[in-house]
């Protein structure tokens, strides 16, 4: 799975609650996506009340505003992580620069922090790096 934000959280969640093995890239140094602190904007916070903006089965603390701050939000999908147990499956500083559909599963070109490019092959490929990342170039139809 690419991408350690809300979608790509919940989705790993819900993969692992269903018995499947999960790994999930981001090439942010923490968890959150948009919330990540290498990538929110100082003093921003979330448009939703946070009765909207909390996960079913994790409220956001009671001691949280109404429209929680930014570091808030990345502080409760860090919480949410470690109470599902995705800290194990995390490979943050991971950044994806390809991913080439094989006969079954894919194969992933991948680089961690300064280290040089290694590979990964996975049997399925969820994106889940939100609408806020840059376009892929156009090429080849992908499956």
């Amino acid at each position: 799975m690419v991408g350690a934000g809300v979608a790509g959280l919940v989705t790993a969640k819900v993969l692992r609650q269903r018995g499947h093995e999960v790994l999930v890239l981001d090439r942010a140094p923490d968890v959150g996506g948009v919330w990540s602190a290498s990538r929110r904007y100082p003093g921003l916070g979330t448009q939703s009340s946070k009765g909207t903006y909390a996960f079913s089965d994790l409220p956001l603390p009671e001691d949280y505003p109404e429209w929680p701050s930014g570091e808030q939000v990345q502080r409760y999908l860090v919480a949410s992580a470690d109470g599902n147990g995705l800290r194990s499956c995390l490979r943050l500083r991971t950044e994806v620069l390809a991913a080439e559909p094989l006969a079954r599963g894919w194969r992933l070109r991948l680089r961690h922090d300064s280290d040089g490019p290694s590979e990964e092959v996975v049997d399925h490929l969820v994106v889940a790096n939100g609408d806020l990342q840059r376009a892929a170039p156009p090429g080849p139809a992908r499956r």
